[in-house]
């Protein structure tokens, strides 16, 4: 249809039709030259690669809780987010599963024999750092981070739970009841597949101190927990099935990140004791193809360690459904105003 008759003739020569699975021997190993330059012995196996993300799954997927209590699901229904610059959330079924603004399904591309499904956020860590960053009070938050020799993440928090108590709210969720952000400065990946949609934010005032700095902070961080509901709404509503998420990557140690993203959802979290999820991931592979492991779902079992598990706050779920309702209003309202502008 697209003109490549040529291309399937020639049975797909000119792209190779060698296709191994991740984890596979490639090769004779490490040739000489490799192995003198890694300090290895030639001939070590070498494991087909895998796309960093993808590692990044089988270092969370067959990781358990330390809460004895908590029996993980099926894997069908485990949820990974690589959670850095920008988010991947990525799921696997056993049959193909087309969810419009995911990526996918892709068959065998983590694990032989499931299909994969891959939903996203094109600025996610950039965006934090982006509202923290542009603020008139950075420098001082800055300046306060590097006395105490701690991230600026733990100074915000701890703010957040000073306002909290000035201000004699239920919870740190409601210090931003007027603050609403669209967190799509950088388009929207997943699930509207929208490059020209811009950021939005509702509820500014003059107040440009540390307090409205944070609060500013933690209205991000929750509208980047709802662009990830409104990812998982769509995969659920296909067909997908969403019991458990695991959190890994540079995000996975901020608290607040974490904790508004398990109450937003309303679903538990595992947060692997393994800091480097994707190093973990890849090494699975080459266990399995050293004939450690007969194949890499056993890699994933015997390898994946334990977690922290986090679970929701199900009183924090009344108000998030309230602010995911303008969350969701805010993207209408954006195409409205657009269509206005360019009508």
């Amino acid at each position: 249809m697209i003109g490549l008759d040529d291309f399937v003739k020639e049975k797909y020569q000119r792209c190779g039709t060698d296709v191994k699975s991740p984890g596979d021997v490639c090769g004779q190993g490490l040739t000489n030259e490799a192995a003198e330059q890694l300090g290895l012995v030639p001939g070590t196996a070498v494991g087909t690669s895998i796309i960093d993300a993808h590692a990044g799954v089988l270092g969370c997927v067959g990781c358990i809780a330390e809460d004895e209590h908590f029996t993980v699901p099926d894997i069908t229904s485990r949820m990974t987010m690589i959670c850095g610059t920008s988010t991947c959330h990525m799921i696997m079924s056993q049959e193909a599963i087309f969810v419009p603004g995911v990526w996918g399904p892709y068959y065998s591309p983590i694990l032989p024999g499931l299909w994969s499904a891959e939903g996203g956020q094109t600025a996610a860590g950039k965006l934090i750092d982006f509202i923290v960053e542009t603020h008139p009070a950075y420098g001082k938050l800055k300046g306060t981070a590097s006395d105490r020799k701690v991230h600026i993440h733990e100074v915000l928090e701890e703010r957040l739970i000073q306002l909290t108590n000035e201000h004699k709210v239920s919870s740190m969720s409601q210090l931003t009841k007027h603050l609403h952000i669209w967190p799509d400065f950088h388009g929207n990946r997943s699930p509207l597949s929208d490059p020209s949609l811009k950021g939005m934010v509702s509820g500014l005032t003059l107040s440009s101190d540390m307090d409205d700095l944070a609060v500013k902070y933690l209205a991000t961080v929750q509208a980047l927990a709802y662009g990830t509901r409104n990812i998982f709404d769509e995969l659920v509503k296909r067909g997908h099935t969403i019991e458990l998420i695991y959190i890994c990557g540079g995000l996975s140690k901020n608290h607040v990140y974490v904790k508004t993203h398990v109450d937003v959802t309303g679903i538990p979290a595992i947060l692997p004791n393994e800091k480097e999820s994707v190093l973990l991931g890849a090494a699975m592979l080459g266990a399995k193809c050293f004939s450690n492991f007969a194949n890499v779902q056993d890699a994933v079992k015997q390898m994946g360690g334990k977690g922290k598990l986090i679970k929701s706050d199900l009183q924090e779920r009344q108000f998030h459904d309230k602010k995911y309702q303008v969350f969701l209003g805010m993207v209408q309202h954006q195409r409205e105003y657009t269509a206005i502008m360019d009508g």
